[in-house]
């Protein structure tokens, strides 16, 4: 092979890998491809690598940007749905009127009182970072003044890759469990002011004062009322 002709592979070869590096290295490719390795571990469930991701941003530029925005959304979601999830699993909540539970704290119910307090706090906390994130144009605000192609990525994103299917529950769940929480909240107070209107027989709660047992069931009522 002539020198000339070997020069001219050599050249063309150069410029591929300098074109490939070039690529490789363009924000915007940085960002498809950490957003893609980020959408293939959370269907893994593979929480490790996930939070890995996460916790770092590899694009520059704008779309450094839209990728910290897309994380931040992915977080969000998953550490409210997080919280929820490990309220719903609480025992001490589930079991917070149980007859055990009422022989076991009463009469003032300090303890048991102050755990649904802070778990009330948790999950309004949770509530609200999820709500943030509810529709793909509240979670987009944060983009507002980028070039509109930044912002549509976004959203084309989250409402597919990282879409939830399940929103609609999650929300239900949010305001079921916030209810059932100020329900027990109510109804230990009720019972904590009057400690004689009441007792534990059988293994279920007996009222002895018939104006405190409407009191109780009426707050029982009420908690499909929560919003």
């Amino acid at each position: 092979m002539k020198r000339g002709v070997k020069i001219a592979i050599a050249a063309v070869a150069v410029i591929g890998i300098v074109a490939f590096i070039i690529y490789w290295n363009n924000p915007e490719s940085v960002y498809r491809r950490e957003i893609s390795q980020l959408h293939s571990y959370v269907v893994a469930g593979d929480q490790k690598h996930t939070n890995q991701l996460l916790a770092r941003t590899q694009a520059g530029g704008d779309w450094g940007k839209v990728e910290r925005a897309v994380k931040d959304y992915v977080q969000d979601r998953a550490d409210s749905i997080s919280v929820l999830s490990q309220l719903q699993n609480n025992e001490d909540i589930n079991a917070a009127l149980d007859a055990e539970s009422l022989k076991k704290n009463a009469p003032n119910f300090e303890e048991i009182l102050k755990k649904l307090e802070q778990s009330k706090k948790e999950l309004e906390a949770a509530r609200a970072r999820y709500d943030r994130i509810k529709t793909v144009d509240d979670a987009a605000k944060g983009l507002e003044g980028m070039d509109s192609k930044y912002i549509d990525e976004f959203k084309n994103c989250v409402s597919g890759d990282f879409t939830d299917d399940v929103r609609t529950n999650i929300n239900d769940a949010f305001k079921m469990l916030q209810g059932m929480i100020d329900t027990y909240i109510k109804e230990l107070n009720l019972l904590a002011k009057n400690p004689k209107a009441w007792s534990i027989a059988s293994g279920s709660l007996k009222f002895s004062d018939n104006a405190i047992k409407k009191q109780y069931d009426a707050i029982l009522d009420a908690v499909g009322s929560i919003k």
